[in-house]
């Protein structure tokens, strides 16, 4: 998972005190990856090319660079599928 999904789970205010616990305990069983040269080319490009945020192209620039696929509730990034594999919850 990238970084900035966790930032954005983490960052969320409306949680109640069990809900947050239960996403810490889920996030400590995920390997989060963090920016690299790599990400962030494949980050540079996806905006230039998609006109994408930052953040959504961050996730999308991870999940290009480590081969897996992208699982979003998030419509728009169906515009990648020629870029990656995109499940849509």
């Amino acid at each position: 998972m990238s970084f900035v999904t966790e930032i954005e789970l983490l960052g969320y205010h409306g949680y109640t005190a069990h809900e947050r616990a239960k996403v810490i305990a889920d996030l400590a069983t995920i390997r989060i990856t963090d920016l690299d040269a790599g990400i962030k080319s494949a980050a540079i490009d996806l905006c230039a090319r998609y006109r994408m945020k930052l953040a959504d192209a961050l996730i999308a620039a991870t999940a290009i660079r480590l081969g897996i696929p992208l699982i979003t509730e998030d419509k728009h990034f169906r515009k990648l599928k020629d870029e990656l594999s995109v499940h849509l919850l």
